[in-house]
């Protein structure tokens, strides 16, 4: 049995939960011969890809923010 990083493992979790890749197709690109041990990658990591995501989200609304007042503002003149 081989080691896999935690960062292919959160890679490929992010890709199905994307809807990127099927299970399936994930255990064929990343050699996995038991659909199990990806489930068990989902179960295990899933709470860390939406906190992950979470905090790119508010990173683009943060960064976004000022265009938005800037639109808001130009509409209220």
């Amino acid at each position: 049995m081989r080691k896999i990083p935690k960062e292919t493992k959160l890679e490929a979790v992010r890709a199905i939960v994307r809807g990127e890749l099927l299970v399936k197709e994930a255990m064929h690109l990343y050699h996995i011969k038991h659909e199990k041990t990806i489930i068990g990658w989902i179960k295990l990591l899933l709470p860390e890809v939406k906190e992950n995501c979470k905090r790119v989200l508010l990173a683009k609304a943060v960064e976004s923010a000022p265009t938005l007042i800037k639109k808001d503002n130009s509409v209220n003149k």
